[in-house]
């Protein structure tokens, strides 16, 4: 497996990979307007992507972007934080260290460009999502928005 930038060519496949890990974590399809907020964040001028590919199947993905005040992500952006987005991987793939290598390729890049600390958001009862987060060093800061009806804290590390 080979973690590498992504490219607008892999956009697709990494909604794809999105797309299936949502269903199978939720146990249904996302609604169409958080699949086309996901697009829309894929193919933002800010955006870095990344992508675990095994051959030439994309099977894990995640993003930064600029962090934001309040964590939200249409505050001022805070110059020495990075947001971590959308780490995803294929559920074929769970638990074989693709989301590790994902995130140690996107703290990579944030250190590269000169960030300091690093956010992000996890559904609260993630508890995969949140013992890799755990391993990597974040820690919960005690935030918690609802969204749709879903817990959301909110994690951070220094870099």
């Amino acid at each position: 497996m080979t973690v590498r930038p992504g490219t607008t060519a892999d956009i697709p496949a990494a909604e794809e990979v999105w797309r299936l890990s949502v269903t199978e974590r939720d146990g249904a399809l996302p609604p169409l307007e958080v699949a086309e907020a996901v697009g829309g964040i894929l193919r933002a001028d800010t955006t870095h992507l990344f992508v675990a590919e095994e051959g030439s199947e994309i099977v894990g993905m995640g993003c930064t972007t600029p962090g934001r005040e309040g964590g939200a992500a249409r505050g001022p952006v805070i110059p020495d934080l990075c947001h971590v987005q959308m780490v995803f991987v294929r559920p074929s793939h769970w638990g074989g260290g693709t989301g590790g290598e994902l995130l140690d390729a996107l703290l990579g890049h944030a250190r590269s460009i000169g960030q300091t600390r690093v956010q992000l958001w996890v559904v609260e009862d993630n508890e995969r999502a949140t013992r890799l987060y755990a391993r990597r060093g974040f820690t919960h800061t005690g935030t918690v928005i609802e969204e749709n009806g879903v817990a959301i804290g909110l994690w951070s590390r220094p870099l």
